[in-house]
Order: structure tokens, then C-alpha cells, then sequence
């Protein structure tokens, strides 16, 4: 099996000898002194280079679907750690990423939520990890809280905040 470097060059060759010869094609559909017969012979080479270029191409883009996706799945195992707590916590980040993304989610992260698909009832995951997205912080920062008390501060000071002055 060729390798995906391989297959670029070869999409590149027979690119460039297509290109040649719809060039050449031009230049003597032109040209009143040229055979019929040999337009006929070039119309025939151009559909036979652009057959090969169809055909490699394919085997190029299966090759690299394929080697990104074993990519993905090497980087996805290897992100998960041992220790079952960080697993749940990376598997749900994951999940928000691939969400966010709008990108399909591995079923691995699934199985790291604990997402058991056997049953088919795919109802774990919207009850647990959507209150665990969604609640906001029971913890009031003081940050928060400064920006809060001078909220009130100047909304009670003058009539209105957008319009002090």
C-alpha cells in the first residue's frame, strides 16, 4: 500500500500531465491543419488521465480519512488517565469541546461518562452532565460581589446608571 506522500506526488504527476494535455488539446482544437482523428487520440488521453487522477484521488482521501480518524482515536485514548476521577473530568471536557465544535463525539468518551449504551436508552447523559454544564456557581466570587455592590451604589445615588453624570 502506498503511503499518503505517495499518493500526493502521483495525484500531482498525473495533475500536471492533464493540465498538459488540455493545454495541447486547446491548441489544436484550434489549429484547421490538425487530424480530427488526433483530437479524437488527445480527447481519449484526457479522459484516461482524468480517470487515473478520480481514481487516485479517492485512494488518497480514503487513506487520510482513515489515518485521521486512527489519530483521533490514539490521541483519545492516550488523553485518559488512570485515575477514574480525572477520567470523568477529561471525558466530560471532551464532550463539551466536541459539542461546542458541532463535531461528532467518540464513543470512548461516552463509555468514560458511564454512558452504557446496552440497553439503547441513551437517557444518562442529559440528566447528569446538563446539570453539571448548566448550574451556575453556588460560590459567590468577591470580584462579583465589588461589581454587584457598585452596581447598586450608583443606581441608588443617581436616577439611573446609564444616565449619571
Amino acid at each position: 500500500m502506498k503511503t499518503l506522500f505517495e499518493l500526493k506526488q502521483d495525484m500531482l504527476t498525473i495533475g500536471d500531465q492533464l493540465q498538459k494535455t488540455e493545454g495541447e488539446l486547446a491548441q489544436k482544437a484550434v489549429d484547421p491543419k490538425v487530424n480530427i482523428s488526433e483530437l479524437t487520440d488527445i480527447k481519449e488521453l484526457k479522459k484516461d488521465l482524468k480517470a487515473r487522477f478520480d481514481i487516485i484521488k479517492e485512494q488518497h482521501d480514503s487513506l487520510e480519512a482513515e489515518q485521521k480518524a486512527a489519530m483521533q482515536n490514539k490521541e483519545m485514548r492516550a488523553s485518559f488517565s488512570d485515575d477514574p476521577n480525572q477520567k470523568i473530568i477529561e471525558a466530560k471536557a471532551a464532550l463539551i469541546r466536541k459539542t461546542i465544535a458541532k463535531e461528532s463525539v467518540p464513543v470512548e468518551i461516552f463509555q468514560a461518562l458511564g454512558d452504557d449504551d446496552t440497553s439503547k436508552g441513551n437517557a444518562f447523559l442529559p440528566k447528569t452532565v446538563a446539570n453539571d454544564i448548566l448550574v451556575e456557581p453556588l460560590v459567590k466570587k468577591p470580584f462579583t460581589k465589588c461589581i454587584d455592590d457598585y452596581w447598586y451604589s450608583k443606581s441608588r445615588d443617581s436616577k439611573s446608571f446609564f444616565f449619571a453624570g
